[in-house]
């Protein structure tokens, strides 16, 4: 998938990093565990909605290669895509 970017901006890097660095350094546990317990509650609900975006994708590009729109996609995508998406893609 050559349209994901898997780094970030220097300076989301840098907030990233500084943020870490705080998280480090406390040494309040209740606070840590308060944050443990947000973030993991945020990754639930991210982990939800990039599944949900990447059915959308696969949908968007299925209905894109049945109208001929789109170039013919690769038999390893396919084949992916058809197994976290049946419904679109078929079996």
């Amino acid at each position: 998938m050559a349209w994901l970017n898997f780094t970030l901006p220097l300076t989301q890097e840098l907030e990233v990093e500084k943020q870490a660095r705080a998280i480090r350094n406390c040494d309040d546990i209740d606070e840590l565990r308060c944050l443990a317990e947000q973030l993991f509650r945020m990754w639930c609900q991210q982990a939800d909605l990039t599944a949900q975006l990447i059915h959308q994708v696969a949908g968007a590009e299925a209905l894109l290669a049945q109208a001929g729109v789109a170039e013919p996609l690769d038999q390893e995508y396919l084949t992916w895509a058809s197994a976290i998406n049946p419904e679109t893609w078929g079996s």
